[in-house]
């Protein structure tokens, strides 16, 4: 089975983030896809709680049949390292191919990941071009990489909008959106 992992602070969720799934989803030919909202982010911080997030995440992802969302960072109250995840999906789904979806933008950096040639041995990593050329960019050879509309939104950028009063309409699912404002996030 080939088993799909997305995994991000999502905060807030966007319509870029949708996208990127289902493009690996169909591109990678996956089997499940399963969503991973970080609990407590290695790299950087984040603005709404873990339960927010992992709430918004849901209400993106709800009309997508073929994405699971998990609270296993969630749950577990510490860091969020991408080798510990992917430890427990190789145990969760033994004999799976699993594959990561992560922007190049985060990929270039992967040697500053935790374990990150453990990570590299537990999945096959699924490289998304996301601002920068593939061509000009030092990534590992033995990665996928998929192409994707060119959507340039970025959720420290929506953070912005709303914390200045500016409308985030169609950079949101409409449900996330809702979300935010009943809830005064990011403001």
């Amino acid at each position: 089975m080939k088993i799909g992992i997305l995994g991000g602070r999502f905060d807030p969720i966007h319509i870029a983030h949708i996208r990127a799934a289902i493009e690996f989803y169909e591109q990678i030919n996956l089997d499940r896809l399963i969503v991973v909202p970080a609990g407590v982010p290695a790299h950087k911080k984040v603005v709404a709680s873990a339960e927010d997030r992992f709430h918004m995440t849901q209400l993106a992802f709800k009309t997508l049949k073929f994405a699971e969302i998990d609270d296993y960072e969630i749950k577990s109250r510490e860091t969020s390292y991408t080798v510990d995840s992917l430890k427990h999906y190789k145990k969760k789904y033994p004999g799976s191919t699993l594959f990561y979806l992560v922007g190049l933008d985060e990929f270039i950096n992967i040697r500053t990941w935790k374990d990150w040639s453990l990570c590299l041995e537990l999945a096959r990593f699924v490289v998304v071009e996301r601002r920068t050329n593939f061509q000009s960019a030092d990534v590992e050879e033995d990665c996928e990489r998929i192409g994707m509309r060119t959507l340039d939104i970025s959720s420290s950028e929506i953070r912005m909008m709303i914390e200045h009063g500016k409308m985030v309409d169609y950079l949101l699912p409409e449900a996330v959106k809702c979300y935010i404002e009943q809830e005064g996030l990011y403001r």
